[in-house]
């Protein structure tokens, strides 16, 4: 018996008993390990476990039975005290601290990314849930419920990316800036945030014309392929660049005007109209 596990969710499922990673040898145990883990120290219920691991409606005769037979056989393959995965009421429970989990300490990290205000600690705080980001959650086993966590994940993860590339650019590090957005734009050019803020990084580093050709790119992807016009944020990036070249330069200087979504917040907004 060990009382030293680690659990790897993120880029593949695999568990440290402290003499290297394992993998669990069937897709099943993959399956049962990663809804254990991903909420530990947290009872799920038999009824919720059965719904998920069967969600293909291939159930066996008595899944109870087979549910209790699958979490000994994954009880013994860890090689973790009984007290470590328990039933009680109804409900199974995998005992282990959270911040033994890469999926519970890049949530955590995230959540703190999110939460600050200060730059420095945003950046640090994204860097270090970042560096526990080993990749796509639990690749290969899916599920309704793991589904659904998978999902929130990559969001989650997109969303500190941003913090950490707005932190970049307040702290005065826009070339930083510039080589993680670009990729990012390139990957998701449907999230116009990515075409915002590297408008933003190249304008920051100097680079103008640059910027300015990003902003058309994007409008264009934008109209192409979805039929809209730039947002706000990424109109406002273009307008600061022009203004900067317009300070910079003799001769006049088209600056675009705020777009459609942007003059219609300011309608809704403006004084008198309140109903």
């Amino acid at each position: 018996m060990t009382d030293v596990l680690w659990v790897r969710l993120l880029g593949r499922v695999a568990v440290d008993r402290g003499q290297g990673e394992c993998v669990p040898t069937s897709l099943a145990m993959q399956h049962l390990l990663v809804l254990l883990a991903a909420a530990p120290r947290t009872p799920i219920t038999r009824d919720a476990l059965v719904a998920d691991l069967w969600a293909d409606g291939a159930a066996p005769r008595n899944p109870d039975a087979t549910l209790h037979t699958r979490m000994t056989r994954l009880r013994d393959w860890l090689g973790i005290p009984r007290d470590r995965l328990t039933a009680t009421s109804g409900s199974y429970t995998l005992h282990l601290e959270p911040e033994r989990v890469d999926f519970c300490r890049f949530h955590r990290l995230a959540r703190l990314a999110l939460s600050v205000e200060a730059p420095a600690d945003a950046l640090a705080a994204a860097d270090g849930a970042l560096a526990e980001w080993g990749g796509e959650p639990w690749p290969g086993v899916s599920s309704p419920r793991l589904d659904v966590l998978r999902e929130h994940a990559n969001a989650r993860h997109q969303h500190v990316v941003e913090v950490r590339v707005r932190a970049l650019l307040a702290l005065g590090r826009p070339l930083e800036a510039v080589d993680v957005v670009v990729p990012l734009a390139g990957e998701a050019p449907d999230r116009e945030a990515w075409h915002a803020l590297l408008v933003s990084a190249l304008h920051a580093a100097g680079r103008p014309k640059e910027a300015v050709e990003a902003f058309l790119a994007a409008r264009r992807h934008l109209a192409e392929e979805l039929g809209v016009g730039p947002g706000e944020e990424l109109c406002d990036a273009y307008r600061r660049v022009l203004l900067d070249r317009a300070e910079s330069t003799p001769g006049p200087t088209r600056v675009p005007p705020a777009s459609r979504r942007s003059r219609r917040a300011a309608r809704r907004h403006r004084p008198g109209r309140h109903r």
